[in-house]
């Protein structure tokens, strides 16, 4: 899962004060196993007929309100609810226990691929409509504004996202970490997750880096990913780890900049520079993800050595 602001900040760094919403980091992702019935079979037992509801939207409604009065709703294609292989569930445990509360207990959707905000929390009502809901949150704040002022923006002209990018981030080192090496160690290990573009359920194929800025990439290791059936849709995150060479050490620190990218199966990239993503919304944000941080070497402990007084 992950929310349509996943790594926000980049968009902010921008263009400060411009871009709404929660500045998220990379860390706007969340990876479990989800239980609950499908969302078919639940309309079955109420006694809808399935049969009929290609082309109509499923929009749920959440405990939460946006403004007082106004409860979240998101929607889902019935196209793809209707189709098994998408996983499509009213989920109500996360790695084998009950929802925890801020995740939505005790029920919520759970659309694998789809971006965070379709996942309604705390489901209180589900209606089939028409069409998708129009309801603030879904309708205005997390769609891909490509205008540089919000007075700007015909919100009608632009489709809110329903699935997620293909994406790729740096969890170690840390933004701003100072890294303690030895006198001989020659790289540094990078380590991060990807998961692939969502709308078509892609796994990740590979994982590249770069400490000199796109001149060299250095191909990463795939070092945990979720076994599935190849011919399964892939909605779950890969581990990976990639040795980065760095100059000899000193006790001075060292500032690096090393840039991550995936690739997927379904050919999606992450080359675009963040310029050219650029949106006010700050969604569906993926250029090579960027992390600067400093390395040096212990510092020696200072012994002060007493002379022997004379006998």
């Amino acid at each position: 899962m992950r929310c349509a602001g996943h790594r926000r900040t980049e968009m902010d760094d921008l263009m400060p004060s411009a871009i709404r919403g929660v500045n998220f980091g990379p860390y706007a992702i969340y990876n479990a196993v989800y239980g609950g019935p499908r969302i078919t079979d639940v309309l079955k037992y109420c006694g809808v007929d399935i049969s009929k509801l290609k082309g109509k939207w499923l929009v749920s409604s959440g405990a939460d309100e946006d403004f007082p009065g106004d409860p979240i709703k998101t929607s889902a294609p019935f196209d793809r609810i209707l189709d098994p292989q998408w996983e499509t569930i009213m989920a109500i445990s996360a790695n084998g226990e009950d929802l925890p509360e801020d995740h939505g207990f005790p029920v919520r959707m759970m659309y694998p691929g789809f971006v965070g905000i379709r996942d309604c929390k705390w489901v209180k009502k589900i209606e089939i409509r028409n069409e998708e809901t129009k309801a603030r949150y879904q309708y205005r704040v997390y769609k891909p504004v490509q205008a540089k002022r919000w007075e700007d923006v015909d919100f009608d002209s632009i489709k809110a996202p329903l699935g997620h990018c293909l994406q790729c981030v740096i969890c170690e080192p840390e933004k701003g970490q100072t890294v303690i090496v030895k006198p001989d160690e020659k790289f540094i290990t990078m380590k991060g997750c990807a998961v692939g573009e969502g709308w078509s359920g892609a796994r990740v194929v590979k994982v590249k880096c770069t400490a000199d800025e796109g001149e060299t990439w250095l191909d990463a290791r795939i070092v945990r990913r979720e076994e599935k059936d190849p011919r399964r849709k892939v909605f779950s995150w890969v581990h990976w780890e990639c040795d980065v060479p760095i100059k000899p050490a000193t006790q001075k620190a060292e500032r690096m900049r090393v840039l991550a990218k995936a690739y997927d199966s379904a050919g999606h990239t992450m080359d675009a520079p963040v310029e050219e993503v650029f949106n006010l919304a700050g969604t569906l944000v993926n250029p090579p993800h960027p992390c600067e941080f400093k390395y040096r070497l212990e510092f020696e402990p200072f012994i002060v050595k007493h002379a022997k007084k004379a006998a």
